[in-house]
Protein backbone atom coordinates (compact mmCIF):
# COMPACT_ATOMS: atom_id res chain seq x y z
CA UNK A 1 0.00 0.00 0.00
CA UNK A 2 2.99 2.11 1.17
CA UNK A 3 4.16 1.24 -2.71
CA UNK A 4 1.43 1.95 -4.48
CA UNK A 5 0.91 5.16 -2.56
CA UNK A 6 4.53 6.63 -3.32
CA UNK A 7 3.67 5.44 -6.75
CA UNK A 8 0.81 7.59 -6.87
CA UNK A 9 2.43 10.50 -5.25
CA UNK A 10 5.47 9.89 -7.45
CA UNK A 11 2.86 9.98 -11.06
CA UNK A 12 0.65 12.75 -9.47
CA UNK A 13 4.17 15.06 -8.76
CA UNK A 14 4.60 14.49 -13.05
CA UNK A 15 1.70 15.14 -13.78
CA UNK A 16 1.48 18.32 -11.39
CA UNK A 17 5.22 19.67 -12.76
CA UNK A 18 3.54 18.68 -16.77
CA UNK A 19 0.83 20.64 -16.02
CA UNK A 20 2.99 23.24 -14.50
CA UNK A 21 4.97 23.73 -17.54
CA UNK A 22 2.38 23.63 -19.62
CA UNK A 23 0.63 26.67 -18.30
CA UNK A 24 3.98 28.28 -18.60
CA UNK A 25 4.59 27.48 -21.93
CA UNK A 26 1.12 28.76 -23.06
CA UNK A 27 1.79 31.64 -20.97
CA UNK A 28 5.03 32.19 -23.06
CA UNK A 29 3.12 31.44 -26.16
CA UNK A 30 0.64 34.29 -24.99
CA UNK A 31 3.28 37.19 -24.54
CA UNK A 32 5.24 36.20 -27.63
CA UNK A 33 2.31 36.46 -29.65
CA UNK A 34 1.30 39.92 -27.92
CA UNK A 35 5.35 40.96 -28.61
CA UNK A 36 5.09 39.98 -32.18
CA UNK A 37 2.04 41.57 -33.01
CA UNK A 38 3.39 44.49 -31.33
CA UNK A 39 6.70 44.81 -32.86
CA UNK A 40 5.18 44.23 -35.96
CA UNK A 41 2.79 47.12 -35.43
CA UNK A 42 5.92 49.51 -35.07
CA UNK A 43 7.46 48.36 -38.07
CA UNK A 44 4.29 49.47 -39.86
CA UNK A 45 3.59 52.89 -38.24
CA UNK A 46 7.24 53.71 -38.96
CA UNK A 47 7.00 52.79 -42.58
CA UNK A 48 3.62 54.32 -42.57
CA UNK A 49 4.93 57.61 -41.37
CA UNK A 50 8.07 57.50 -44.39
CA UNK A 51 5.64 56.75 -47.07
CA UNK A 52 3.47 59.51 -45.74
CA UNK A 53 6.71 61.76 -45.81
CA UNK A 54 8.10 60.42 -49.19
CA UNK A 55 4.10 61.55 -50.59
CA UNK A 56 4.67 64.92 -49.30
CA UNK A 57 8.52 65.14 -50.36
CA UNK A 58 9.74 62.33 -53.17
CA UNK A 59 13.63 63.16 -52.13
CA UNK A 60 12.81 62.32 -48.38
CA UNK A 61 15.24 59.95 -47.28
CA UNK A 62 15.41 60.85 -43.50
CA UNK A 63 14.80 57.67 -42.35
CA UNK A 64 13.72 57.57 -38.19
CA UNK A 65 15.23 55.85 -35.64
CA UNK A 66 14.12 56.21 -31.60
CA UNK A 67 14.50 53.77 -28.54
CA UNK A 68 10.55 54.81 -27.82
CA UNK A 69 8.72 54.53 -30.81
CA UNK A 70 4.97 53.60 -29.63
CA UNK A 71 7.13 51.62 -26.29
CA UNK A 72 9.61 49.94 -28.38
CA UNK A 73 12.53 50.72 -30.58
CA UNK A 74 12.81 51.11 -33.97
CA UNK A 75 15.52 52.03 -36.98
CA UNK A 76 13.90 52.80 -40.54
CA UNK A 77 16.29 53.45 -43.32
CA UNK A 78 15.54 54.39 -46.77
CA UNK A 79 17.88 53.42 -49.91
CA UNK A 80 17.49 54.91 -53.39
CA UNK A 81 19.04 54.10 -56.47
CA UNK A 82 22.08 56.38 -56.27
CA UNK A 83 23.10 54.23 -52.48
CA UNK A 84 22.74 51.17 -55.12
CA UNK A 85 25.17 52.91 -57.54
CA UNK A 86 27.70 53.76 -54.93
CA UNK A 87 27.70 51.44 -52.43
CA UNK A 88 25.69 48.31 -53.21
CA UNK A 89 27.29 46.88 -49.98
CA UNK A 90 25.53 49.03 -47.71
CA UNK A 91 22.44 47.66 -48.28
CA UNK A 92 21.04 44.60 -46.62
CA UNK A 93 20.05 41.91 -48.50
CA UNK A 94 16.50 42.15 -50.45
CA UNK A 95 14.29 41.42 -52.72
CA UNK A 96 14.47 43.85 -55.48
CA UNK A 97 15.21 42.50 -58.54
CA UNK A 98 16.08 45.28 -60.45
CA UNK A 99 17.31 48.82 -59.23
CA UNK A 100 16.48 51.79 -61.33
CA UNK A 101 15.87 55.58 -60.49
CA UNK A 102 12.23 55.15 -59.56
CA UNK A 103 13.10 52.41 -56.85
CA UNK A 104 13.06 53.21 -53.18
CA UNK A 105 13.85 50.36 -50.49
CA UNK A 106 12.74 50.87 -47.00
CA UNK A 107 13.86 48.22 -44.51
CA UNK A 108 12.84 48.60 -41.08
CA UNK A 109 13.44 46.81 -38.11
CA UNK A 110 11.97 46.96 -34.33
CA UNK A 111 12.05 45.43 -30.90
CA UNK A 112 9.38 44.88 -28.36
CA UNK A 113 9.91 42.60 -25.27
CA UNK A 114 12.26 39.59 -26.83
CA UNK A 115 11.12 39.77 -30.50
CA UNK A 116 11.93 41.68 -33.29
CA UNK A 117 10.15 42.36 -36.31
CA UNK A 118 11.98 42.68 -39.91
CA UNK A 119 10.08 44.56 -42.78
CA UNK A 120 11.16 45.34 -46.31
CA UNK A 121 9.48 47.18 -48.72
CA UNK A 122 9.67 48.58 -52.40
CA UNK A 123 8.27 51.86 -53.13
CA UNK A 124 8.01 52.70 -56.97
CA UNK A 125 7.13 55.25 -59.38
CA UNK A 126 4.29 52.94 -62.26
CA UNK A 127 5.35 53.59 -65.41
CA UNK A 128 1.88 55.02 -67.57
CA UNK A 129 2.48 52.63 -69.60
CA UNK A 130 0.66 50.33 -67.33
CA UNK A 131 -2.49 52.13 -68.56
CA UNK A 132 -4.54 50.64 -71.74
CA UNK A 133 -6.12 54.01 -72.05
CA UNK A 134 -5.50 57.44 -69.84
CA UNK A 135 -6.82 60.71 -70.73
CA UNK A 136 -6.87 64.45 -68.92
CA UNK A 137 -10.00 65.58 -70.57
CA UNK A 138 -12.71 63.46 -72.68
CA UNK A 139 -13.47 66.44 -74.96
CA UNK A 140 -11.36 67.22 -77.83
CA UNK A 141 -10.38 71.20 -77.15
CA UNK A 142 -13.44 72.15 -79.83
CA UNK A 143 -15.58 70.98 -76.75
CA UNK A 144 -16.94 67.75 -78.60
CA UNK A 145 -17.70 64.79 -76.24
CA UNK A 146 -15.72 61.84 -77.36
CA UNK A 147 -18.21 58.42 -76.75
CA UNK A 148 -17.33 55.19 -75.66
CA UNK A 149 -19.95 52.72 -77.44
CA UNK A 150 -20.66 49.52 -78.40
CA UNK A 151 -18.04 49.17 -80.77
CA UNK A 152 -15.67 49.63 -77.75
CA UNK A 153 -14.02 46.58 -76.44
CA UNK A 154 -11.11 47.54 -73.77
CA UNK A 155 -8.31 45.15 -72.00
CA UNK A 156 -6.17 46.49 -69.04
CA UNK A 157 -6.43 49.41 -66.88
CA UNK A 158 -8.32 52.85 -67.69
CA UNK A 159 -8.25 55.96 -66.00
CA UNK A 160 -9.71 59.46 -66.56
CA UNK A 161 -9.17 62.82 -64.77
CA UNK A 162 -12.90 63.60 -66.45
CA UNK A 163 -16.22 62.29 -66.74
CA UNK A 164 -16.53 59.67 -69.15
CA UNK A 165 -19.31 59.08 -71.69
CA UNK A 166 -20.90 55.79 -72.43
CA UNK A 167 -23.38 54.91 -75.61
CA UNK A 168 -24.87 51.12 -76.05
CA UNK A 169 -22.54 48.89 -74.30
CA UNK A 170 -19.18 49.64 -74.35
CA UNK A 171 -17.18 46.78 -72.69
CA UNK A 172 -14.42 47.06 -70.14
CA UNK A 173 -12.25 43.76 -68.99
CA UNK A 174 -9.78 45.40 -66.55
CA UNK A 175 -10.16 47.82 -63.76
CA UNK A 176 -11.76 51.12 -64.56
CA UNK A 177 -11.21 54.25 -62.56
CA UNK A 178 -12.28 58.14 -62.73
CA UNK A 179 -12.38 61.20 -61.01
CA UNK A 180 -16.02 61.40 -61.42
CA UNK A 181 -19.50 59.32 -62.37
CA UNK A 182 -19.94 58.61 -65.96
CA UNK A 183 -22.95 59.45 -68.46
CA UNK A 184 -24.63 57.69 -70.05
CA UNK A 185 -26.16 58.54 -73.58
CA UNK A 186 -30.28 57.38 -73.27
CA UNK A 187 -31.72 54.83 -70.38
CA UNK A 188 -30.56 52.27 -72.37
CA UNK A 189 -26.68 52.63 -72.45
CA UNK A 190 -25.13 50.07 -70.22
CA UNK A 191 -21.17 49.93 -70.20
CA UNK A 192 -20.66 46.50 -69.39
CA UNK A 193 -17.63 46.76 -66.36
CA UNK A 194 -16.10 43.30 -65.57
CA UNK A 195 -13.71 44.06 -62.98
CA UNK A 196 -13.39 46.63 -60.36
CA UNK A 197 -14.62 50.53 -60.87
CA UNK A 198 -13.73 53.25 -58.92
CA UNK A 199 -15.71 56.90 -59.68
CA UNK A 200 -14.20 58.63 -57.04
CA UNK A 201 -10.68 58.01 -57.86
CA UNK A 202 -7.99 60.84 -57.36
CA UNK A 203 -6.46 62.84 -60.27
CA UNK A 204 -3.04 61.11 -61.87
CA UNK A 205 -1.41 64.25 -63.02
CA UNK A 206 0.43 63.69 -66.88
CA UNK A 207 4.33 63.19 -66.90
CA UNK A 208 6.60 66.70 -65.51
CA UNK A 209 8.95 68.72 -67.71
CA UNK A 210 11.39 66.78 -65.38
CA UNK A 211 11.04 63.58 -66.38
CA UNK A 212 10.87 64.94 -70.43
CA UNK A 213 14.09 66.23 -69.63
CA UNK A 214 14.98 62.94 -68.92
CA UNK A 215 14.09 61.24 -71.39
CA UNK A 216 15.83 63.81 -73.94
CA UNK A 217 19.63 63.36 -71.32
CA UNK A 218 18.84 59.74 -71.93
CA UNK A 219 19.03 59.89 -75.90
CA UNK A 220 22.02 62.16 -75.23
CA UNK A 221 23.58 59.70 -73.20
CA UNK A 222 23.73 56.17 -74.82
CA UNK A 223 20.87 56.32 -76.78
CA UNK A 224 19.95 58.46 -80.10
CA UNK A 225 19.57 62.59 -80.10
CA UNK A 226 18.18 64.75 -83.59
CA UNK A 227 17.58 68.22 -84.05
CA UNK A 228 14.94 68.29 -86.83
CA UNK A 229 12.63 66.30 -88.73
CA UNK A 230 13.38 62.29 -88.75
CA UNK A 231 11.94 59.44 -90.69
CA UNK A 232 12.68 56.33 -88.91
CA UNK A 233 12.37 52.48 -90.76
CA UNK A 234 12.18 49.52 -88.52
CA UNK A 235 14.12 46.94 -90.35
CA UNK A 236 14.51 43.09 -89.49
CA UNK A 237 16.98 41.39 -87.41
CA UNK A 238 16.77 44.53 -84.90
CA UNK A 239 17.91 47.08 -87.86
CA UNK A 240 16.69 50.65 -87.74
CA UNK A 241 17.63 53.36 -90.19
CA UNK A 242 17.43 57.05 -89.89
CA UNK A 243 17.10 59.55 -92.19
CA UNK A 244 17.82 62.91 -90.68
CA UNK A 245 16.74 65.79 -92.75
CA UNK A 246 18.43 68.82 -90.72
CA UNK A 247 21.98 66.95 -91.70
CA UNK A 248 22.39 69.63 -94.80
CA UNK A 249 21.30 69.36 -98.58
CA UNK A 250 19.13 66.55 -98.91
CA UNK A 251 19.31 63.81 -95.85
CA UNK A 252 21.81 61.67 -94.02
CA UNK A 253 20.64 58.47 -93.52
CA UNK A 254 22.19 56.22 -91.22
CA UNK A 255 21.61 52.69 -90.06
CA UNK A 256 22.45 50.86 -86.82
CA UNK A 257 21.27 48.25 -84.42
CA UNK A 258 19.34 48.35 -81.89
CA UNK A 259 21.73 46.87 -79.02
CA UNK A 260 24.29 49.77 -79.98
CA UNK A 261 21.75 52.19 -77.66
CA UNK A 262 20.26 52.63 -74.89
CA UNK A 263 16.74 52.37 -76.28
CA UNK A 264 15.86 55.66 -76.45
CA UNK A 265 15.50 57.82 -79.98
CA UNK A 266 14.31 61.10 -79.40
CA UNK A 267 13.92 64.40 -81.75
CA UNK A 268 13.60 67.67 -81.47
CA UNK A 269 11.06 67.73 -84.28
CA UNK A 270 8.96 65.63 -86.44
CA UNK A 271 9.02 61.95 -86.24
CA UNK A 272 7.98 59.88 -89.04
CA UNK A 273 8.15 55.69 -88.03
CA UNK A 274 6.71 52.57 -89.55
CA UNK A 275 8.45 49.03 -89.29
CA UNK A 276 8.97 45.85 -87.80
CA UNK A 277 10.77 46.26 -84.29
CA UNK A 278 13.28 43.45 -82.64
CA UNK A 279 13.67 44.35 -79.48
CA UNK A 280 12.63 47.49 -76.72
CA UNK A 281 12.70 50.94 -77.92
CA UNK A 282 11.56 54.35 -77.00
CA UNK A 283 10.67 57.00 -79.37
CA UNK A 284 10.48 60.31 -78.63
CA UNK A 285 9.55 63.74 -80.24
CA UNK A 286 9.40 67.50 -78.83
CA UNK A 287 6.75 68.30 -81.65
CA UNK A 288 5.00 65.17 -82.95
CA UNK A 289 5.08 61.42 -84.41
CA UNK A 290 3.71 60.26 -87.50
CA UNK A 291 2.79 56.91 -87.93
CA UNK A 292 3.41 56.18 -91.61
CA UNK A 293 2.39 52.61 -91.91
CA UNK A 294 2.09 49.33 -89.44
CA UNK A 295 4.60 48.74 -86.41
CA UNK A 296 4.85 45.44 -85.59
CA UNK A 297 6.45 43.71 -83.16
CA UNK A 298 8.87 40.88 -84.64
CA UNK A 299 7.80 38.41 -81.81
CA UNK A 300 4.04 38.31 -81.52
CA UNK A 301 3.13 38.66 -77.62
CA UNK A 302 -0.39 37.68 -78.87
CA UNK A 303 1.44 34.59 -80.05
CA UNK A 304 4.70 34.49 -77.33
CA UNK A 305 3.63 35.75 -73.82
CA UNK A 306 7.60 36.04 -73.53
CA UNK A 307 7.96 38.14 -76.31
CA UNK A 308 11.09 40.36 -75.37
CA UNK A 309 9.73 43.31 -78.26
CA UNK A 310 8.10 46.59 -76.41
CA UNK A 311 7.69 49.76 -77.68
CA UNK A 312 6.95 53.28 -76.15
CA UNK A 313 5.98 56.35 -78.49
CA UNK A 314 6.24 59.64 -76.21
CA UNK A 315 5.06 62.77 -78.33
CA UNK A 316 4.72 66.17 -76.31
CA UNK A 317 2.21 67.22 -79.14
CA UNK A 318 0.41 64.62 -81.18
CA UNK A 319 0.46 61.21 -82.03
CA UNK A 320 -0.87 61.57 -85.73
CA UNK A 321 -2.00 58.75 -88.10
CA UNK A 322 -0.76 59.81 -91.43
CA UNK A 323 -3.76 59.39 -93.83
CA UNK A 324 -1.94 57.05 -96.40
CA UNK A 325 -0.27 55.42 -93.82
CA UNK A 326 -2.19 52.03 -95.54
CA UNK A 327 -0.50 52.66 -98.68
CA UNK A 328 0.71 49.85 -100.60
CA UNK A 329 -1.90 47.30 -99.00
CA UNK A 330 -4.16 46.98 -102.05
CA UNK A 331 -7.97 46.32 -101.02
CA UNK A 332 -6.54 45.88 -97.38
CA UNK A 333 -7.06 49.07 -95.28
CA UNK A 334 -6.25 48.17 -92.00
CA UNK A 335 -3.38 49.41 -89.69
CA UNK A 336 -1.90 47.83 -87.18
CA UNK A 337 0.37 49.28 -84.63
CA UNK A 338 2.16 47.29 -81.68
CA UNK A 339 3.33 50.76 -79.01
CA UNK A 340 2.35 52.18 -75.86
CA UNK A 341 1.91 55.01 -77.15
CA UNK A 342 1.62 58.91 -75.39
CA UNK A 343 0.75 62.32 -76.93
CA UNK A 344 0.71 64.93 -74.45
CA UNK A 345 -0.64 67.77 -76.48
CA UNK A 346 -2.68 66.50 -77.12
CA UNK A 347 -4.14 63.47 -78.99
CA UNK A 348 -3.44 60.18 -80.59
CA UNK A 349 -5.75 60.99 -83.80
CA UNK A 350 -6.64 59.72 -87.33
CA UNK A 351 -5.29 62.53 -90.12
CA UNK A 352 -7.97 63.80 -91.61
CA UNK A 353 -10.47 61.00 -90.81
CA UNK A 354 -13.30 62.87 -91.72
CA UNK A 355 -13.45 63.45 -95.14
CA UNK A 356 -12.02 59.61 -95.95
CA UNK A 357 -15.99 59.38 -97.21
CA UNK A 358 -16.51 55.75 -96.18
CA UNK A 359 -14.57 53.12 -93.66
CA UNK A 360 -11.37 52.02 -93.88
CA UNK A 361 -11.19 49.30 -91.85
CA UNK A 362 -9.71 48.37 -88.24
CA UNK A 363 -7.28 50.45 -86.35
CA UNK A 364 -5.63 47.31 -84.77
CA UNK A 365 -3.57 48.75 -81.61
CA UNK A 366 -1.67 46.06 -79.02
CA UNK A 367 -0.47 48.07 -76.27
CA UNK A 368 -1.91 51.27 -74.71
CA UNK A 369 -3.14 54.76 -75.20
CA UNK A 370 -2.33 57.69 -72.82
CA UNK A 371 -3.19 61.62 -74.12
CA UNK A 372 -4.29 64.72 -72.89
CA UNK A 373 -7.76 64.54 -75.17
CA UNK A 374 -9.45 61.98 -76.72
CA UNK A 375 -10.22 62.34 -80.29
CA UNK A 376 -11.70 60.51 -82.80
CA UNK A 377 -10.35 58.17 -85.42
CA UNK A 378 -13.43 57.86 -87.43
CA UNK A 379 -17.00 59.50 -88.16
CA UNK A 380 -20.04 57.10 -87.13
CA UNK A 381 -23.69 57.59 -86.72
CA UNK A 382 -25.63 56.75 -83.67
CA UNK A 383 -28.86 54.20 -84.74
CA UNK A 384 -30.79 51.72 -82.30
CA UNK A 385 -28.42 48.92 -82.81
CA UNK A 386 -25.15 50.90 -82.32
CA UNK A 387 -22.35 53.09 -83.85
CA UNK A 388 -22.08 52.26 -87.86
CA UNK A 389 -19.00 54.30 -88.72
CA UNK A 390 -19.29 56.32 -92.20
CA UNK A 391 -15.39 57.32 -92.50
CA UNK A 392 -12.14 56.64 -91.02
CA UNK A 393 -11.53 53.47 -88.85
CA UNK A 394 -13.12 51.11 -86.77
CA UNK A 395 -11.33 50.31 -83.37
CA UNK A 396 -9.96 47.04 -82.57
CA UNK A 397 -7.60 48.42 -79.52
CA UNK A 398 -5.84 45.25 -77.27
CA UNK A 399 -3.65 45.33 -74.25
CA UNK A 400 -0.68 43.94 -73.92
CA UNK A 401 -0.47 42.28 -70.25
CA UNK A 402 3.46 42.61 -70.58
CA UNK A 403 2.88 46.12 -69.64
CA UNK A 404 1.68 45.49 -66.25
CA UNK A 405 5.18 44.12 -65.11
CA UNK A 406 7.50 45.78 -68.00
CA UNK A 407 7.62 49.19 -69.83
CA UNK A 408 9.66 50.41 -72.54
CA UNK A 409 12.77 51.94 -72.17
CA UNK A 410 12.43 55.45 -70.06
CA UNK A 411 9.48 55.55 -70.37
CA UNK A 412 7.56 58.44 -68.37
CA UNK A 413 6.25 57.58 -64.69
CA UNK A 414 3.74 58.63 -62.40
CA UNK A 415 5.14 61.18 -59.78
CA UNK A 416 3.35 59.60 -56.96
CA UNK A 417 5.08 56.44 -55.85
CA UNK A 418 3.10 52.79 -54.87
CA UNK A 419 4.26 49.97 -53.06
CA UNK A 420 5.67 47.25 -55.10
CA UNK A 421 5.87 44.59 -52.05
CA UNK A 422 5.98 44.42 -48.58
CA UNK A 423 7.57 41.67 -46.88
CA UNK A 424 8.15 41.07 -43.08
CA UNK A 425 8.65 38.12 -40.20
CA UNK A 426 9.52 38.20 -36.60
CA UNK A 427 11.80 36.18 -34.72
Amino acid sequence: MLFLAGGMIFIFGIISFAISNRQISLLDRVFNYHYDNHALNINSSAIDYAIREISANPSWTGGLASDNFLIGEVDLRVYTYNDWLSDPGSIPPNNVVSWDPYTLLLISQAEYGNRTAFSEVMLTNDSFSQYSYFTNYETTSGGQIAWFTNLDELWGPVHSNDKMHMFSTPTFHGRVTSTTDYEKWDSNSNPDFRADTDFNSDRIDMPTVEQLDNLRAAALDGGKRYSGDIEIRLLNGGNIQVKDWNAGPGANTEVFHIDTINGVISSGGVVEVEGKLNGRLTIHSDVNIRITGNIEYSDNPLDNPLSNDLLGLVSEGDVTIAQDAYRGKGGNRDLTIHASIMALNESFEVENYDTYGRSMGELNVLGGIIQERRKAVGRGRFTPGGVIIDSGFSKNYRYDDRLMRANPPFFPRQSFFTVAYWNEFVR
